[in-house]
């Protein structure tokens, strides 16, 4: 279990401009603070018969939640610097992260497959008080469409976003006599998506596929046998 609290972070944030234009800056926060805990398992299972007494299991689950609060910008107390006072979870801190990698070994075999995941967790702060009420389309922006203010944190308005992400890899090695070993791995099997979304996922920006990546090779090593 752990507790960590911070003064004065440093965080990107957006805003946007009267001309429709995005402005990344970074800001100071007031304060903030993240507490959680981790768990590990990991277990060979020699006790098996044959063959089947190379695999193994390990796998780590971690939680975490956080909390920012922002200066306060006029002298009575009343607002921020960033005109928000609600209180969002600090960037890049996923509630839920999690690996399971089912493992074979035996004799002159080692094979892994992880499986890592990631919740979706704020990436910059671009929410503000002013876009705590419904929906309002007004006017036109500086590329001649409408622009929209409103719809809360969870609105097209809110905080930008990763997309929560699982992704697959497999690799594997065979000893080979003379100090060689024969290395083969293949990552993001399951083509994960990659990308960004804005208050919440039906406000996508951008969306990703990179495809899987194979690799291999011949490793040497000067050991004894």
């Amino acid at each position: 279990m752990f507790y960590k609290h911070l003064a004065d972070p440093i965080v990107p944030t957006n805003t946007k401009l009267a001309d429709g234009t995005i402005q990344t800056q970074p800001n100071n926060a007031g304060s903030a603070y993240v507490y959680g805990f981790e768990v590990a398992f990991q277990q060979h299972f020699t006790y098996l018969p044959g063959l089947l007494n190379g695999l193994g299991m390990s796998g780590n689950y971690g939680y975490t939640a956080s909390q920012v609060s922002f200066p306060t910008l006029n002298a009575d107390g009343t607002g921020n610097a960033l005109g928000r006072s609600d209180k969002p979870n600090l960037l890049r801190q996923a509630p839920h992260t999690w690996n399971l990698s089912p493992t074979y070994d035996k004799k002159r075999v080692s094979v892994r497959l992880g499986l890592s995941y990631n919740a979706a967790n704020v990436f910059a702060y671009n929410y503000n008080d002013g876009n705590a009420g419904p929906i309002v389309y007004t006017g036109g922006d500086a590329t001649g469409g409408n622009t929209a203010s409103g719809g809360g944190i969870k609105g097209p308005n809110g905080d930008l976003y990763l997309y929560s992400h699982l992704q697959v890899d497999l690799q594997g090695s065979y000893r080979l006599p003379k100090g060689f070993t024969a290395v083969a791995y293949g990552l993001n099997l399951n083509n994960e998506v990659f990308g960004f979304y804005q208050g919440s996922g039906i406000y996508s920006i951008q969306r990703e596929f990179y495809k899987p990546t194979f690799g291999g090779g011949l490793r040497w090593s000067p050991r004894h046998e």
